[in-house]
């Protein structure tokens, strides 16, 4: 699986509890004081989803085509799709925040495996928390289900991403490998057992 574009840090503060219905599309959690709602997103949502992309362009930067797009949009959304994931709008209130891109079991036909698709937060929403605590509501849920590891991939050129996702205990498998869209990531896996 090649991402098409890779985790980002980002956040709000205070603990968290999710409630996670992967089976139906739906994700409801409570921050204290703060309530993040995650939407599944489809090509209805493209109007939006697209406003998001254009917020974001300094992490598309990062990746083989740093101007947002419609057809950037939609082939995500097809990745999504293709990999047996499901995309979400994350919410704060009315606001989407950023998107959540999460393949729940199954990765590469293992059901004790899932993979982190795409976390890309707006930058107005950045630096408080919000990406740990969205990753801390994931992982619970996924070991609530027994799903044994978490993985995902970042881009080499993106080291404050990759120390993130090291903070919160993924650890580099192999060497950094040359993704077909020209980009060059590093695996991550974290064990949730």
């Amino acid at each position: 699986m090649s991402p098409r574009y890779h985790s980002h840090p980002a956040g709000l503060p205070g603990r968290c509890c999710a409630i996670i219905h992967p089976w139906s599309g739906l994700i409801f959690s409570l921050l204290p004081g703060q309530s993040i709602t995650f939407l599944p997103m489809n090509e209805s949502h493209l109007p939006r989803l697209l406003q998001l992309y254009q917020q974001c362009e300094d992490f598309l930067a990062l990746g083989p085509s740093p101007h947002a797009s419609p057809e950037m949009v939609l082939a995500d959304l097809a990745l999504s799709r293709q990999h047996g994931g499901t995309f979400y709008g994350v919410f704060q209130g009315k606001n989407l925040a950023g998107v959540l891109d999460l393949v729940f079991s199954g990765f590469q036909g293992d059901a004790s495996r899932a993979y982190l698709e795409l976390l890309m937060i707006a930058p107005r929403f950045r630096g408080r928390g919000l990406g740990k605590n969205i990753l801390a509501m994931v992982e619970k849920t996924l070991r609530s289900a027994g799903v044994a590891t978490l993985e995902a991939d970042v881009q080499v050129n993106n080291p404050l991403a990759l120390r993130f996702w090291q903070r919160e205990g993924f650890l580099p498998i192999g060497q950094p490998r040359h993704q077909e869209d020209g980009t060059t990531t590093i695996h991550l896996i974290k064990p949730l057992v």
